[in-house]
């Protein structure tokens, strides 16, 4: 994340001041014609083991990276419930992806330039469309470690890490996710043309001024504590609790809540190549990446289990109705007071501008809900109670109910549900709750101090 400029062979050369817009597609690059005729064999399955391909993709790999593929071996020997052996992988699949690497030179052209995808840059709103061919033919590029880094403010987008560590058996689900997906697809385009022209959109949300927390007058509003996972709410604005290098660790080892939702539905991880990280005013919404697994879970014990088929409705704009909203949380957990108001006041701006995207679901009379839970509160050392309060006023702001699911607590539904009886009770509105929140020093549980000032209010 973060990673330095790049030194890599075959880096791009340094583009006009225009381009700097836009991500500079493998067949810009000189490399691009030695790899193609590695492409070109594959696709011809001119490789028929493991080994004989591992050892070629190493020779011909513009950036000199691609060792043995433990991982990839593992997971297609090794798993009992792998989507495709080592024969249909050799045979069928790295074929097919070969292919779809090679389309890049017809699917991308930007002001009539081929080989251009425009960047989402940060401190600007923007949004792209792509199409599923377009979005799969960046991902089987990634697969072949065909993208260059791009510099200290993007996530690295490549593949090849998922190929090549193996050391855990989450390492091996997150290898099962993306042949699953490539699977499904591969079947698409027999029998379902459909599918393959779907939409999926990406889009830069910017905040450009503050809202007047301190003196709202509004009510608030709905929170309903809930179970189950944030991804089977399938009618909700659904929180991603991101690293503001989007994706964070989901391509080296990381396995918690983003680097999940981002194998499962491994269209969004796309928007490592987009977008630049995230300000602290900004989120990140993913429109239309619909889910291809299911897994159990979490951490180190999350494991692949299957395939998912998502039956979401379609868009107008033929997305499906499954909209992502990613946006990171402050750290906590290593010397940062959370309590301070300037990080109170960070995070509700972050929450408020993710729960303001307009999404697919939206009715003119009736926001969806948006799905979130415990937001910084694991990695990032959160407190579960501080982070409820301030997504309940971002919510409440942004005129939508807050759905918050508790991963199985039952004593943080109970506690959540007691302060909602209190301050609808009590008819708190967002400013008084705001202010109660602003001054809260960490010393005593922020449920507390909310029963505290409003307990004995008329």
């Amino acid at each position: 994340m973060g990673q330095e400029a790049s030194k890599r062979k075959g880096a791009n050369e340094t583009p006009s001041a225009k381009d700097k817009n836009f991500v500079h597609l493998p067949n810009t690059i000189a490399w691009w014609k030695d790899f193609k005729g590695f492409l070109a064999d594959v696709q011809a399955v001119k490789f028929l083991t493991l080994d004989h391909f591992a050892a070629s993709f190493a020779e011909n790999d513009p950036f000199k990276e691609a060792k043995e593929l433990t991982n990839l071996k593992k997971a297609c020997t090794l798993s009992v419930n792998s989507p495709v052996n080592e024969k249909e992988l050799m045979e069928e699949m790295l074929p097919w992806l070969a292919g779809k690497a090679l389309a890049v030179e017809e699917l991308f052209v930007e002001d009539g330039k081929h080989g251009l995808l425009k960047k989402l840059s940060k401190f600007k709103s923007g949004k792209i469309t792509l199409s599923r061919q377009q979005v799969c033919t960046l991902m089987a590029l990634a697969f072949f470690n065909a993208f260059d880094v791009q510099g200290p403010t993007f996530n690295h987008f490549s593949l090849l890490n998922i190929l090549t560590i193996s050391n855990a058996r989450s390492q091996r689900s997150k290898m099962l996710c993306l042949f699953q997906y490539f699977s499904r697809l591969m079947e698409a385009e027999k029998k379902d043309k459909d599918f393959m022209n779907m939409q999926l959109s990406f889009e830069r949300l910017v905040l450009r001024s503050a809202p007047d927390w301190s003196n709202s007058d509004q009510p608030m509003g709905v929170l309903l504590s809930c179970s189950g996972l944030i991804e089977d709410n399938h009618e909700a604005l659904q929180a991603d609790f991101a690293n503001k290098f989007i994706g964070g660790g989901v391509l080296t080892l990381g396995n918690v809540q983003e680097e999940i939702r981002f194998v499962i539905s491994p269209e969004c991880l796309v928007s490592l190549l987009l977008f630049e990280e995230m300000e602290p005013n900004e989120a990140i919404l993913i429109t239309g990446a619909e889910r291809f697994s299911t897994y159990s879970g979490y951490g180190n014990t999350f494991e692949y289990t299957g395939p998912f088929v998502d039956s979401n409705p379609v868009d107008s704009e033929q997305r499906r109705c499954v909209n992502i909203v990613a946006m990171d949380a402050i750290v906590a957990g290593y010397g940062g007071d959370e309590f301070c108001p300037e990080l109170i006041n960070r995070d509700m701006n972050k929450a408020f501008v993710a729960f303001s995207a307009d999404t697919s679901m939206d009715k003119p009379e009736n926001k969806a809900p948006v799905a979130s839970g415990n937001w910084g509160c694991g990695a990032f050392g959160g407190n579960v109670e501080l982070k409820t309060l301030i997504q309940w006023m971002a919510s409440t702001m942004a005129g939508r109910p807050l759905h918050y699911h508790t991963f199985s607590s039952k004593e943080l539904a109970e506690q959540q549900q007691e302060i909602v009886k209190l301050i609808n009770e009590k008819k708190v509105t967002l400013g008084q709750l705001y202010q109660c929140v602003i001054k809260m020093d960490g010393k005593e549980s922020p449920f507390s101090v909310v029963r505290q000032t409003f307990d004995n209010q008329n």
